[in-house]
């Protein structure tokens, strides 16, 4: 099953989960630029997942509130400029989509 709402608009933050398989992220994130690395490093880090296990198998879960404004939720992004959290921002929903849309992954995020 795949979910994938984006951003509303209209709201200063945004429910995010995230289910896959161990080492998923880490293999899509190879061919990703430096900023795209730096935002999912920070949101999707292996070291703060749960593990969790789902019909014998072991997943790792992420589950955050993200501020879509500053696109910043107290994680170690403050070396950005301004301009910097709009791309991260672009980038993070680039990422997200594609990971969306891999096997062994569900993502949900919507405003909140």
């Amino acid at each position: 099953m795949k979910i994938r709402n984006g951003f509303v608009s209209n709201s200063s933050s945004s429910s995010f989960v995230c289910i896959a398989k161990p080492g998923v992220i880490e293999t899509a994130l190879k061919e990703e630029d430096e900023i795209t690395k730096k935002v999912v490093n920070e949101y999707l880090n292996p070291k703060k997942a749960d593990k969790i296990i789902l019909d014998g198998n072991v997943y790792e879960l992420y589950h955050m509130t993200i501020s879509t404004e500053e696109f910043d939720c107290g994680c170690n992004l403050d070396d950005l400029d301004e301009d910097d959290y709009e791309i991260a921002y672009e980038k993070w929903c680039d990422f997200t989509n594609k990971l969306s849309k891999l096997p062994n992954v569900v993502v949900r995020d919507e405003g909140c």
